[in-house]
C-alpha cells in the first residue's frame, strides 16, 4: 500500500523543515575580528556575543559559514574593516 500523496502545503511544511534541519546540522560557531566606527555606542541586545578589547571588536557568531557570520556583523554593527584571525 503507498503513501497518500502531500498536498502542496504538506510539502511546502516539510521543504521548510528539512531547510531547517540541515541548517541546525551545519551551523557552528564563528569568531570574527573587526574595528568599528569610533562613535559606536552599545545600545541594546546583539544577537551574538561581542568583546572589545584595544580598539578590536571580536564577535562570536552562530552561522553555517564564516561569509555569513561577517554579514550577521555587518548588518547589526557599523564595521570599517575586518580582520583576520585563525578561525
Amino acid at each position: 500500500m503507498s503513501k497518500p500523496k502531500r498536498t502542496e502545503d504538506e510539502q511546502a511544511a516539510m521543504d521548510v523543515y528539512d531547510d531547517l534541519l540541515d541548517r541546525c546540522k551545519n551551523v557552528r560557531e564563528y569568531k570574527v575580528s573587526c574595528y568599528l566606527d569610533e562613535a559606536w555606542v552599545p545600545a541594546g541586545p546583539m544577537p551574538f556575543d561581542i568583546l572589545i578589547r584595544n580598539g578590536l571588536v571580536t564577535c562570536r557568531v552562530l552561522a553555517e559559514s564564516k561569509l555569513e557570520a561577517a554579514l550577521m556583523i555587518a548588518n547589526e554593527l557599523p564595521v570599517i574593516m575586518f580582520v583576520d584571525n585563525d578561525d
